[in-house]
């Protein structure tokens, strides 16, 4: 991951009736995590060990916990675009590369076969002072959670690349749905 906030993850656990003890993982960080315990043949606490052979490991039979993305965050998620820009109007500008990210920084990745997929839509603002209308961009979904974004101004200039993700109206989205929450600047 790697968000906004400071990532947290924490175990706590807690002593159940018949020598049981419940252990209850807290994480914002998606992934994979092994199970692994350890007791004390001797302990007068229940956390610390009276024992000098100290802590054992536990049985474990192989238990794994896989913590999944959460949905979409337009604020967490990035537009970075790249290569030459094209001289001329008209030509297509430096292709952009959505990446969709949760609310914590953790990549997206592949939606469920469940979850409905996320709308991305992009389009090119003038250059300032120009009396051109926005162009709509071509948005193809990789599947993976990226999203590839082309463009072909009309007009040469500083353009302003806005993408959003699952706009309310596609015709006037809210800048709440702006992702990144700024427009990526680009000059044709």
């Amino acid at each position: 991951g790697g968000g906004g906030s400071a990532l947290q993850s924490s175990v706590s656990s807690e002593w159940t009736q018949g020598g049981r003890v419940t252990f209850k993982l807290r994480t914002d960080v998606a992934g994979a995590y092994a199970v692994v315990a350890e007791i004390c043949p001797k302990s007068s606490d229940g956390t610390s060990c009276d024992s000098s052979d100290g802590w054992v490991a536990a049985r474990n039979d192989g238990a794994s916990i896989t913590v999944a993305p959460g949905a979409p965050s337009a604020s967490a998620s990035v537009v970075e675009c790249g290569g030459a820009s094209p001289s001329a109007a008209n030509a297509p500008a430096s292709v952009c590369a959505v990446t969709l990210r949760d609310a914590f920084g953790n990549d997206v990745g592949a939606p469920s076969l469940s979850a409905k997929p996320p709308t991305v839509i992009a389009r090119l603002d003038p250059p300032s002072g120009v009396g051109a209308s926005p162009v709509p961009c071509d948005v193809s979904d990789e599947r993976d959670g990226t999203f590839v974004v082309t463009c072909a101004p009309v007009v040469g200039g500083e353009h302003s690349l806005r993408t959003y993700l699952d706009p309310v109206s596609i015709e006037s989205p809210a800048a709440a749905e702006l992702i990144g929450g700024a427009a990526a600047p680009g000059t044709v």
